[in-house]
């Protein structure tokens, strides 16, 4: 079930994960659940960009000058950038590019 304990949540029952086999077509419940996970995925995103913002107007207010010298990276773009051969080139083009 899920969302659990909200309403309308969807219930996604061993047949419906049985479609998720390759050649089988998705069902309404998976394609009701797929959505009900992005829509909730985007604003868990949304929330913590917020409080993202939050947490650096607090920065301005209390120390204005370490502001420019914050930057905020996701993991995602960190373990690309560690696996690329050239890290330190691209961090010091974007660090440029930045200023």
């Amino acid at each position: 079930m899920y969302p659990y304990g909200v309403p309308g949540a969807v219930n996604v029952t061993a047949g419906d994960l049985s479609r998720l086999q390759p050649g089988e077509f998705l069902n309404d419940t998976l394609i009701e659940f797929g959505f009900k996970w992005v829509t909730r995925l985007l604003w868990l995103q949304n929330q913590a960009l917020t409080m993202l913002r939050v947490l650096l107007r607090e920065l301005e207010a209390t120390d204005p000058e370490i502001v420019p010298q914050v930057y905020v990276f996701s993991s995602f773009f960190y373990k690309k950038l560690n696996k690329r051969k050239y890290a330190c080139l691209l961090l010091r083009r974007l660090y440029t590019h930045l200023e």
